[in-house]
């Protein structure tokens, strides 16, 4: 089994990438997710695939995210993505985040 962090998971090819996960749950793991903006899907995500770090883009995201994720780590900004790209554990990282935003990781 592999284990998955995805960066831009609430994209379309994040999107695209998590339905394969869904499909084939003996081979794929998803530990850590990445999300811009769409704090909302990024919760839904994180609950289907129990996740255990998450981050998202805004500060105020992350807090509300906290309090609806308990035991989760929730982060927020480039160190929250950062995080999730180097997270312990992590056999593979799919990086799906659109322009410069995108190349640190």
């Amino acid at each position: 089994m592999k284990t998955l962090a995805i960066l831009g998971s609430t994209g379309s090819i994040g999107e695209s990438a998590l339905k394969v996960v869904n499909e084939f749950p003996e081979k794929f793991r998803v530990k850590a997710l990445a999300a811009g903006l769409r704090a909302d899907r990024a919760l839904e995500q994180a609950k289907l695939l129990g996740a255990e770090i998450v981050a998202v883009a805004r500060e105020e995201d992350a807090k509300r995210l906290r309090g609806e994720l308990p035991g989760v780590e929730v982060l927020h900004g480039e160190d929250g993505l950062l995080r999730v790209a180097t997270a312990e554990g992590v056999q593979m990282v799919l990086s799906s985040i659109v322009g410069a935003a995108g190349l640190k990781p």
